[in-house]
């Protein structure tokens, strides 16, 4: 009902379909979609005057949560550096009240989920080419095969698909002629944790995986499936020869990494231990508000530890300890805790008590932000323009869906 405000639907839809397609191009494009979907949002709220949304409780913490950010950076030494990044984070916020708001028409959906597999169907065909010229093989084990977006030469793509794929799941079950589709997600769904896994993208490797084995456990009907899905994926590793190139990228560099100083064992590689001590450095100035929003590349610099700089500490709840303090840190801690809450009883109605409290579409969509935030792992930037629309897109959906009466 929200399009009737708007010249023309056809406009919405287009932009939607496109939204996941400009994920793939780099951080820029969404950036900037996101942004107008965010000011979208705000014409609606005025032009219908309904605050239902504003009032969820969700949508309140996260408002509660820019606040306190804009005060970290306010804080801070370096004010405007920080401010940057703490007062357009809003813009995130009201791009999952758009999403929120025309989920209610279904027409929006088919166009987001088209959109999304329109944005695989590239990806699968532009790697499927750089694997055949490179014969499926890796020319170093720490070195994972350079396989690229398209446009901006980013390697994203592991982590684009094994962060959207229970999102994609998710959008799937919201369909009203969801059957005539149900060949194509699975095709996709086979080649992209395929591509994922030669990726050699290691955290895109777990998030798969971790997909994998909460849709076994959470979903009784698809079990089948997903026991032929590792016949199917493990038969496809063996004939190509690239199993071995997974083991050594996946297992035995990371081993190398971890145990490659004879006198301790490494957090996750001797460069991300640097890291994550200089983030300890600057959180123990800054304990309780942080050092500010996206101030690490800056205060890394005060301290003469060796490879102890970069954009960020490559671990986002560390990122948050020392760069919004104790408190931030609470922030997202709360957020894992929630969404861990709600999949674990629904892991014991579904398997135990044969019940459900939460429909299907809304617990994947939940499984999307509870793999995005999964603390113990090497992760980007916290406050990356990209990485941050993958994180809120999924809440207004699951606002939508919770609030829904959906089949499960």
């Amino acid at each position: 009902m929200y399009l009737e405000i708007f010249y023309s639907k056809k406009i919405i839809f287009f932009f939607t379909f496109i939204f996941p397609i400009s994920l793939i191009s780099g951080p820029a494009i969404p950036d900037i979609l996101a942004t107008i979907f965010g000011l979208v949002a705000v014409f609606i709220l005025i032009k219908t005057k309904e605050t239902e949304i504003i009032k969820s409780k969700y949508i309140i913490f996260f408002l509660i949560f820019w606040l306190y950010l804009i005060l970290s950076s306010i804080l801070s030494e370096n004010i405007f550096f920080s401010l940057k990044t703490s007062v357009p984070y809003l813009r995130l916020i009201l791009f999952s009240i758009f999403i929120y708001l025309m989920s209610k028409n279904i027409y929006f959906i088919n166009s987001l989920f088209l959109g999304f597999t329109a944005s695989y169907i590239i990806l699968i065909c532009d790697t499927s080419i750089i694997l055949i010229e490179t014969n499926f093989q890796m020319n170093d084990m720490s070195k994972p095969i350079q396989i690229t977006n398209m446009f901006d030469g980013e390697r994203i793509v592991g982590s684009f698909l094994s962060r959207t794929l229970p999102l994609y799941f998710g959008l799937f079950l919201l369909l009203k002629n969801k059957y005539k589709y149900k060949y194509i997600i699975w095709l996709i769904t086979f080649l992209s944790i395929f591509i994922i896994f030669l990726s050699g993208e290691r955290s895109a490797i777990f998030y798969s995986i971790l997909f994998i084995i909460l849709l076994f456990f959470l979903f009784k009907k698809l079990r089948f499936l997903i026991f032929l899905l590792i016949i199917f994926l493990s038969l496809t590793f063996v004939v190509t020869g690239s199993y071995k190139n997974i083991k050594n990228r996946f297992i035995d560099y990371t081993v190398y990494q971890i145990f490659n100083n004879k006198d301790k064992i490494n957090i996750f590689s001797i460069g991300h231990e640097e890291l994550y001590k200089t983030s300890h450095e600057i959180f123990k100035e800054n304990y309780i508000f942080g050092s500010g929003p996206n101030t690490f590349r800056l205060k890394c610099e005060d301290y003469n530890l060796e490879n102890s700089c970069s954009t960020s500490p490559h671990n986002i709840y560390i990122q948050s300890l020392s760069e919004t303090g104790i408190i931030g840190f609470l922030f997202l801690s709360l957020v894992f805790l929630i969404l861990s809450f709600f999949i674990l009883r629904e892991f014991i109605m579904r398997n135990f008590l044969n019940l459900t409290i939460i429909n299907d579409a809304a617990l994947l969509f939940i499984i999307c932000s509870f793999i995005n935030i999964w603390p113990i792992i090497p992760t980007g930037n916290l406050f990356h323009n990209w990485i941050n629309i993958i994180y809120f897109m999924p809440l207004g959906l699951i606002i939508y869906s919770l609030n829904s009466k959906l089949e499960s």
